[in-house]
């Protein structure tokens, strides 16, 4: 019966993580692709662009926050009522080790054929990255499969502390983790990944609980007018980054911390309600898009991908941001990475996920006859 109703589930939900992600690889083409985040000294070479370049390099950017933020919230918005399945954690690990050791290969040809030498990677984070594939959870070869793996773990604790609470009690905490964990970053204090995984798994599990429904199209107007805001900021922070005077220093912080602890929240709350609000029959193309999407981050955004393909392969910031078809290109070189990396991981599961969770269903069937007859 579940699995019926599952099947038959709208697929409003795939569409979003979807969308999250699409958000995520444009994020990552600014970041990564034009302003060398990683590599300060060549961002000169952003900050004297065109007017309109810089503008929707800071359009772009946006995505990356609030794509993680649907990300963590859906996980808080499903996971709240379902039952804890380890299941779930190691099919994740064992993408992650694939992708891991498949980058690692990746890179080894590259060079071994000469196709690009990285030179953005010292000699010491290449060695890095051998190590990355061994330990790819505990090395932060990924962020956000750390963040993930640690939240998976405080489920449980999560869950049942948000089951004892009314709705009363439900919105009280999740203000106060917003007061006392999230919002600090508005005056300066740094936070964890850890805790923005926690404040929207809360946030998510709240929605669900309180069957909180916000008007689609009001929801879809007010994101498109946080996304403004959002852009707006990041454009005036980009005029004083390299500014040291005080006023600037304190403005910077100012910008940093309204746009994360703020427009971003109000950004995935706005965006979420809006797809909830779309009535879409069970899709399964997408569906198995929306499934890649995991598959999609751990390749461009794995140390390996994330310098060949926006320096080596698509020259963003060489090539692509000088142009006066900037925003063309940044779109379909954006379409280009998503759709690539899909059908990569797509072959992944034709070819070898079957057989794993096979594998992992085994192993796991026979650690739970052991405890049992421990037990008995």
């Amino acid at each position: 019966m579940e699995n019926s109703v599952e099947n038959n589930r709208s697929s409003n939900y795939e569409l979003l993580r979807i969308f999250a992600m699409l958000m995520i690889v444009a994020c990552h083409y600014s970041c990564h692709g034009i302003r060398h985040c990683l590599n300060p000294e060549m961002c000169n070479i952003w900050q004297n662009g065109i007017t309109a370049n810089k503008f929707f390099t800071s359009f772009l950017i946006n995505g990356g926050g609030i794509g993680n933020g649907i990300f963590f919230m859906l996980t808080g918005f499903f996971m709240y009522d379902k039952e804890y399945e380890i299941r779930r954690i190691l099919k994740l690990l064992a993408q992650v080790y694939f992708y891991s050791f498949f980058m690692l290969f990746a890179w080894a040809l590259i060079r071994f054929f000469h196709v690009y030498n990285f030179p953005e990677l010292s000699k010491t984070s290449q060695v890095m990255l051998i190590i990355n594939a061994i330990i790819p959870i505990t090395s932060g070869a990924w962020w956000f499969i750390q963040t993930y793996c640690v939240l998976f773990l405080f489920i449980p604790v999560l869950n049942n502390l948000l089951e004892k609470l009314k709705s009363k009690g439900l919105i009280i905490i999740l203000c106060f983790v917003w007061i006392f964990w999230f919002a600090p970053k508005i005056f300066g204090f740094g936070y964890s990944n850890f805790q923005m995984a926690v404040f929207f798994y809360i946030l998510g599990a709240v929605l669900k609980k309180n069957n909180f429904t916000l008007n689609k199209w009001l929801s879809g107007m007010f994101f498109c007018m946080v996304w403004f805001f959002l852009t707006f900021i990041d454009m005036k922070n980009s005029q004083i980054i390299k500014s040291e005077n005080i006023s600037d220093m304190i403005l910077k912080v100012i910008y940093s911390g309204i746009s994360t602890a703020m427009l971003t929240p109000l950004a995935v709350i706005f965006l979420f309600e809006f797809c909830k609000g779309i009535k879409i029959r069970n899709s399964k193309i997408i569906n198995t898009i929306a499934a890649s999407t995991f598959g999609v981050y751990l390749i461009h955004d794995s140390s390996v991908g994330r310098q060949f393909i926006w320096n080596k392969v698509f020259h963003c910031l060489d090539y692509q941001y000088n142009s006066k078809y900037f925003p063309i290109l940044a779109i379909a070189t954006v379409l280009i990475v998503f759709v690539s990396c899909s059908i990569i991981d797509l072959l992944r599961k034709l070819l070898l996920e079957r057989k794993t969770i096979h594998i992992l269903n085994t192993l796991i069937d026979k650690i739970d006859i052991i405890q049992k007859n421990e037990l008995n």
